[in-house]
């Protein structure tokens, strides 16, 4: 079942009617079949994998908790006698964490990244086709990477004292499973999610309204721009040696324009619907397009799994023993300026490490991590100097076109570094950015008008106009504009006018349609 089909908005109508009907004591009962059902008619041969790691997070998550000595509650849905004795156990806390460990990122990397790992060792080792280890052709349960690594972030929460483990596994089972953000997250914390689900919900006006609009926003940008941009993305990529390098790079572009549309789009459907539920889900995007380095990029875009990997990867890499005292030795050779930020480009350089490889084991997502990764340690090292020669020669760093120079060669670097993550390999992307600078002719795009582009022009208008749109209501928004808030307050005509442009354009200009192969959101693969 996917977020655009029929059969979706069926689902969810009975969900909000049922939620909203029944006694408010028994709502999160509701969410939690709900979100079962979903997951089943999304993706029934791996249920089994969602309710392994629930269970096994679950009762680590106990014996941690009776290891801080906390008292168990009296209303205890499973026996925990045995667990408490267990959580006595002196160091129990990192064996726990560790088991955790290797079982639900052992099941991740099972489904994730066999294939890749045999495929580059068949590649290394030049086996025979005979000889090859075989491909396993898994099929990749829905939303393991965003489960996974909600579940662990819960375990290592408790070990920190920051949370008290849930005693029901009902509940937790809602923390881990729920609905809307199964698919491609966000990766929320229990902290942020448990009073939420458990409290009582009235129906609010208000919050049907608002969530509405922002499941009708997201659809906007998955439907109409996402969608229209996927042919010409598809058509240059997969046939890159027939197009210039300026087609190359404009495709890369468009790609980078797309994923945004496509993942915060599916974003946007995912917390409107919870915020209909009275529920609450963390922004996962920041307006990136805006940023003004690679840096200040990753702050704003996959903001959930960026916080993530920072509080449970890079702040306690940076931190360690081992990389502390190889910034002591390093201060007295070199100085304390680079001796103090080599620990902190290598904790750097394996968070970005690990960022790739959560998209997979290729070595295009690897290049992809490292990519981003070198290109934020040399704007740290470069920026010093940049500022010491504007500095010398008088130069306004706070005008406009200085602003929009920084933003638009923000977005270059990103796109470029989506040729690592599009190709269809890492030597496929070698060559399309050695075809980029070589072979460029940027006058071809405005006289070529025979090249094949998998869109007609009526899609080039719609797509214009559709990114100008998004463009204007994100430029409003950070200049501190609440677009809702403003929309809201407009008489109700106007609002009414407005919503029906909306809806009347993602319904004649989608793409969908007799003939037409449906793109699923492309973080669902991830």
């Amino acid at each position: 079942m996917q977020l655009t089909s029929t059969l979706f908005f069926v689902f969810i109508s009975i969900v909000v009617i049922t939620y909203y009907l029944i006694d408010i004591k028994f709502q999160w009962i509701v969410l939690l079949i709900a979100s079962y059902v979903f997951y089943y008619l999304a993706s029934p041969k791996t249920l089994v994998y969602l309710i392994i790691t629930t269970v096994s997070t679950f009762i680590c998550g106990l014996i941690i908790q009776s290891s801080k000595t906390f008292k168990s509650g009296s209303n205890n849905s499973i026996n925990i006698n045995l667990i408490q004795k267990i959580g006595q156990k002196k160091n129990i806390e990192n064996v726990i964490i560790l088991i955790a460990f290797l079982i639900n990122f052992g099941i991740l990397a099972f489904f994730k990244y066999y294939d890749s790992i045999f495929s580059n060792l068949n590649s290394i080792i030049f086996l025979s086709p005979k000889s090859e280890i075989p491909y396993s052709n898994l099929v990749l349960p829905l939303g393991i990477s965003f489960y996974t690594f909600q579940s662990f972030g819960y375990l290592i929460d408790i070990k920190r004292g920051k949370i008290k483990s849930e005693r029901n596994i009902a509940k937790f089972a809602l923390f881990i499973s729920f609905f809307p953000q199964i698919i491609q997250g966000p990766i929320s914390r229990y902290s942020e999610l448990a009073k939420q689900f458990f409290e009582e919900h009235k129906f609010n006006y208000s919050f049907f309204i608002y969530g509405s609009q922002l499941m009708l926003w997201g659809y906007f940008k998955k439907i109409v721009i996402a969608d229209k941009l996927a042919p010409v993305v598809n058509t240059v990529f997969e046939n890159f040696s027939n197009y210039d390098g300026v087609y190359i790079l404009l495709a890369s572009i468009l790609y980078s324009i797309q994923i945004y549309c496509d993942f915060s789009g599916g974003i946007d459907i995912v917390r409107g619907l919870a915020e209909i539920l009275g529920i609450s889900l963390p922004k996962n995007f920041l307006r990136p397009f805006l940023a003004q380095s690679v840096e200040e990029y990753w702050r704003r875009w996959h903001i959930t799994l960026g916080a993530w990997v920072r509080e449970y990867v890079f702040y306690p890499l940076s931190l360690s023993k081992g990389l502390a005292k190889l910034g002591r030795f390093l201060r007295k050779f070199i100085g304390n300026y680079l001796g103090k930020l080599i620990p902190t480009f290598i904790s750097m350089i394996v968070t970005f490490l690990i960022i790739g490889i959560w998209h997979g084991t290729q070595w295009k997502y690897i290049a992809f991590g490292l990519y981003h990764g070198s290109i934020i340690i040399l704007e740290i090292l470069l920026k010093p100097i940049s500022n010491n020669i504007l500095s010398r020669i008088n130069y306004d760093r706070e005008v406009f076109s200085w602003h929009l120079f920084k933003v638009s060669l923000t977005f270059l670097l990103v796109s470029i570094g989506r040729y690592f993550a599009r190709a269809d390999g890492f030597k496929y992307a070698l060559r399309m950015l050695k075809r980029t600078f070589t072979n460029f002719n940027f006058i071809n795009i405005f006289f070529n008008k025979n090249v094949n582009l998998g869109i007609d022009g009526k899609d080039v208008f719609v797509i214009i106009v559709s990114i100008a749109i998004v463009i204007f209501i994100e430029l409003l928004q950070e200049s501190g504009i609440g677009i809702r808030q403003k929309f809201q307050e407009q008489n109700a005509p106007f609002r009414w006018l407005i919503l029906s442009i909306l809806i009347i354009s993602i319904l004649v200009f989608g793409s969908y349609g007799i003939g037409f192969n449906e793109n699923d959101f492309i973080y669902r693969g991830f």
